[in-house]
């Protein structure tokens, strides 16, 4: 009969260096760090979630499915607005195409 309370034998940091020979614990470090950059350079918070699902492969529970996702959340810096003005192509553009230039307005 399986006890909760039992300690297993293997560190969770060893078995997440077992994941995809490794590639999913490169992944995790990758992804602190740029959720830890992200951090220091917007002074605000950010996250990085660890999930695992585990279905049995069969009956006998002797296997296991491991399904794995690295969730990042990193901070978002204020940006300034912006206008523009809308085209009826859809574009924008940065200056009124209806407010008359210097240029113009020099040659009149």
């Amino acid at each position: 009969m399986p006890q909760a309370d039992v300690v297993p034998g293997q560190r969770f940091s060893d078995f997440l260096e077992e994941l995809e020979r490794g590639e999913f614990a490169h992944d995790c470090s990758v992804q602190l760090a740029k959720v830890v950059r992200e951090v220091q350079r917007t002074g605000k918070a950010g996250s990085l979630t660890l999930k695992f699902k585990l279905k049995p492969t069969d009956r006998s529970g002797k296997q296991v499915e491991i399904d794995k996702d690295l969730g990042v959340t990193l901070p978002k810096y204020p940006r300034q607005k912006s206008l523009a003005y809308p085209q009826e192509d859809g574009s924008l553009l940065r200056e009124d195409p209806r407010q008359t230039t210097i240029q113009e307005f020099d040659s009149v």
